[in-house]
């Protein structure tokens, strides 16, 4: 009897962490399309847009990113816009997740997990880039404050080491906004401060970490929410 409610505690605490039903997460297969935002792969990884990355629609990377972390639609609207007016897929009412590369849209120097263009392909994970940043991450979680002083030096580091660094003003609200994004999505809605392990499994295996007790939130995540963790981001110095 013992036994039984052993397991069956275990089994349900395996049941709470587990990936949601029909969302489990898979690695992209050859020829699939990925963007250079962790984030918005791991949506693809976990299919709450088409798992291949291609011909994304604006409805479906709203829907998906609603679905995987109760994002509202509106925040990914500039986003998908953006997206659709560079689209390679030959329908303006769709983009390919790689689209997303292009050089000072979304993508930008001084990445938190990708090389600057100069150094070579700016779209896939890049290890050396991502080992300089985690190694500030030295507490159990990321506080806001410590999440923005990383951006500030990798910004720093990659304008020292890059002799063709620029960041417009799409690149420099991009660059804000991909620490708030981690912050607000992973961690409380007001403060920030996710688990460390849960952005490090973000950006190192582009998943959602459910299996790790990460919990989509209750209350929907919206652009006013975001924007009050983008102000905090902006004003650490």
């Amino acid at each position: 009897m013992k036994f039984t409610a052993v397991a069956s505690t275990a089994a349900l605490v395996a049941a709470v962490t587990a990936d949601p039903i029909g969302h489990g997460w898979q690695a992209p297969k050859p020829g699939y399309s990925r963007s250079p935002c962790p984030m918005l792969n791991a949506i693809a990884n976990h299919g709450y847009i088409s798992r291949n990355g291609k011909n994304i629609s604006l409805p479906e990377l709203q829907n998906g990113f609603k679905e995987g972390v109760n994002f509202v639609a509106d925040i990914l609207t500039q986003v998908g816009n953006i997206a659709l007016t560079i689209s390679t897929t030959g329908n303006a009412s769709t983009f390919n997740l790689h689209d997303l590369g292009a050089h000072n849209v979304i993508e930008h120097d001084g990445s938190l997990s990708r090389k600057d263009m100069y150094f070579g392909d700016q779209v896939p994970f890049d290890q050396a880039t991502w080992k300089t940043t985690v190694s500030q991450m030295t507490g159990p979680t990321v506080p806001i404050a410590t999440a923005g002083k990383i951006r500030l030096n990798r910004l720093a580091a990659a304008q020292a080491a890059n002799p063709e660094f620029t960041l417009n003003d799409l690149g420099t609200q991009a660059s804000v906004a991909d620490t708030a994004l981690y912050q607000i999505a992973l961690g409380d809605m007001v403060n920030g401060n996710p688990k460390t392990k849960y952005v490090k499994i973000l950006f190192e295996q582009e998943r959602i970490p459910f299996n790790e007790g990460y919990k989509r939130k209750d209350d929907p995540i919206t652009q006013e929410k975001l924007d009050a963790v983008i102000a905090q981001v902006a004003a650490v110095v």
